[in-house]
């Protein structure tokens, strides 16, 4: 009996509107939530996935020091991909009357794990981003370098104690906006040719990077194994 007068409620209810409307709100309330959750999710990883390409990697250590060996090795271990960098302000000459303080950024193979550099054969010619980077014995110059120094493509310049022949145009770089020492055009170059030029020294203003890729779970572990060991200067 009891049964059948609720059931009766029930109808009469749903006869009246106001049950298809408290239902019709339930259903709206449950979408906007699930939609804004979906909507919260995906700009969470399109932020991570732009801060990643700003940085040319998933995690960066820097440093006014070296950085050990071991941290590399141990990042092989779990998995990690490495590529280091290292930055510093120097002159570059082409000849007594053409020199000019730069901003060298000296990369080595594999740079960058996110996003892209771009460089053109000549100062302003079609972009390139096919994973290249200047070789060993070579520099690509900012654009605006070619007439500061009176330099084109083929023509050496003097970086420190060494000549290193100019094979390109640097025009983007991921991670342009994160290096400390800014000074000057941009001139790239092989890590590989560092100690040749000489320019590094005790006491140089040089900044060191590592730069890591990989998922998300190996990065978490690299971190809680490397910061410990990090000092005042380095930062992750």
């Amino acid at each position: 009996m009891r049964q059948t007068l609720t059931w009766k409620l029930l109808a009469r209810e749903w006869r009246s509107g106001e049950l298809g409307i408290l239902l019709l709100a339930l259903v709206l309330a449950v979408s906007v939530v699930v939609g804004v959750s979906s909507f919260v999710t995906r700009l969470q990883s399109a932020l991570l996935s732009e801060s990643a390409r700003f940085l040319a990697a998933d995690m960066v250590v820097v440093s006014r020091t070296p950085l050990p060996m071991e941290w590399l090795a141990e990042a092989g271990q779990m998995g990690l991909a490495t590529t280091e960098g290292v930055g510093f302000p120097s002159m570059a000459v082409a000849d007594v009357d053409h020199m000019a303080l730069v901003s060298i950024k000296a990369i080595s193979a594999g740079y960058p794990l996110r996003g892209a550099l771009q460089w053109s054969a000549e100062p302003y010619g079609a972009l390139r981003s096919d994973g290249a980077i200047p070789q060993s014995g070579e520099v690509w110059l900012a654009p605006r370098l070619f007439a500061l120094l009176d330099v084109g493509l083929g023509d050496e310049v003097i970086v420190g104690e060494t000549r290193l022949k100019v094979s390109g145009a640097v025009r983007s770089e991921p991670d342009a906006t994160t290096a400390v020492f800014g000074f000057g055009p941009r001139l790239l170059m092989n890590a590989a040719d560092i100690e040749a030029t000489g320019v590094v020294q005790p006491g140089s203003r040089v900044e060191y990077r590592l730069l890591l890729g990989g998922a998300s779970n190996a990065i978490a572990e690299f971190t809680e194994w490397v910061t410990p060991q990090l000092g005042a200067g380095p930062a992750a």
